[in-house]
């Protein structure tokens, strides 16, 4: 049994426009960045006994914070964020449970995790403005950052990004889907379960990713532990009840802030070819009226990525934050 974690578990559990993990890594970048996050990543104490990790790179402003996706720590980011660093430093972290953070308390939802988010930046020195960039879920968290702090926040970068309410929408295209989407909670259970079988521990690990440094193996067995899982199952289970509300108590316009919405154009595999298409036109639609919260957002389709468009097509990434922080320095 092989319990899917990170980029798998969110790709091919949760989220719209899936379909693919990520590209394989050229092993010398992904090495080169997993040296770098283990040799000089900060565990910054946000209150007495809680830390979260933080891995900065470059100079200038705006600082760049980049938010990763359901279940992902910093490392998602690895393919982007040394060439953002040629513009203006920027910043990945690992949200409490993921990563090198200890667990924080539960539920993880958007609320929550925004606070830490909050308490992170201020007790690291981050000084803004910022640019967020947020995968997935955690464009969740970015968009009420956004919404909470509009003179900190410079501009944000929506990648295949998650939307208010999206299984119930996707529920009318695709009756079972929630179904679908829930169908390996029992084992991301099983691996939460503190009193797992060293069996059952064994599987949920797996081996590390390609590139994974061999140093640093013993770390990355106890970044899979059960409280990543526990962390990752009350993400899960927040997404699309408290995190929605949350984000829709708070939601206004984002006046002109500049912003980009980039939506994957390769569609969700495994399902009948009409339903593809309609879930990927309303996938579409949704990230237009995301876009259109600022006057100046656009949304573009990446063709030829899934979900991890910074996996696939990283380019579209770095494109995309080095235009946001430009537009932002335009603005001051």
């Amino acid at each position: 049994m092989k319990i899917a974690s990170g980029f798998a578990f969110a790709a091919t559990v949760l989220l719209a426009i899936s379909g693919s993990a990520k590209a394989e890594p050229p092993p010398a970048k992904a090495s080169a960045w997993y040296a770098g996050y283990h040799r000089d990543a900060k565990l910054v104490n946000l209150t007495d006994d809680r830390r979260l990790a933080i891995y900065c790179l470059g100079r200038g402003s705006p600082t760049v914070v980049l938010e990763s996706g359901l279940g992902d720590g910093a490392s998602s980011w690895w393919p982007v964020q040394d060439e953002i660093a040629r513009t203006t430093q920027v910043c990945a972290y690992d949200r409490a449970g993921h990563g090198r953070s200890p667990a924080g308390p539960l539920p993880r939802d958007t609320r929550a995790e925004v606070a830490d988010l909050e308490l992170l930046l201020k007790q690291a020195n981050l000084a803004g403005p910022y640019v967020l960039v947020g995968h997935s879920m955690g464009a969740y968290n970015v968009r009420l950052y956004a919404t909470r702090h509009p003179g900190e926040v410079a501009g944000l970068v929506l990648v295949d990004g998650s939307v208010e309410n999206q299984g119930r929408r996707f529920s009318e295209v695709i009756p079972k889907w929630n179904e679908v989407a829930s169908r390996n909670l029992p084992l991301i259970r099983k691996c939460a379960d503190p009193q797992r079988s060293g069996a059952v521990a064994d599987a949920c690990v797996g081996l590390p990713p390609p590139g994974y440094p061999a140093e640093f193996a013993d770390r990355y067995r106890e970044s899979q532990g059960a409280a990543h899982f526990a962390t990752t199952l009350s993400e899960r289970e927040s997404f699309d009840s408290l995190d929605s509300e949350e984000l829709i108590a708070e939601r206004h316009s984002l006046g002109n802030l500049p912003m980009v919405v980039l939506t994957a154009g390769s569609g969700m595999d495994g399902l009948p070819k009409e339903q593809a298409a309609d879930i990927g036109k309303l996938w579409g639609r949704m990230h237009d009226e995301v876009a259109a919260l600022s006057t100046v957002g656009v949304n573009r389709t990446v063709e030829g990525a899934h979900h991890y468009i910074h996996g696939e097509k990283p380019e579209a990434v770095i494109t995309a934050v080095t235009e946001v922080v430009e537009a932002a320095r335009k603005r001051r």
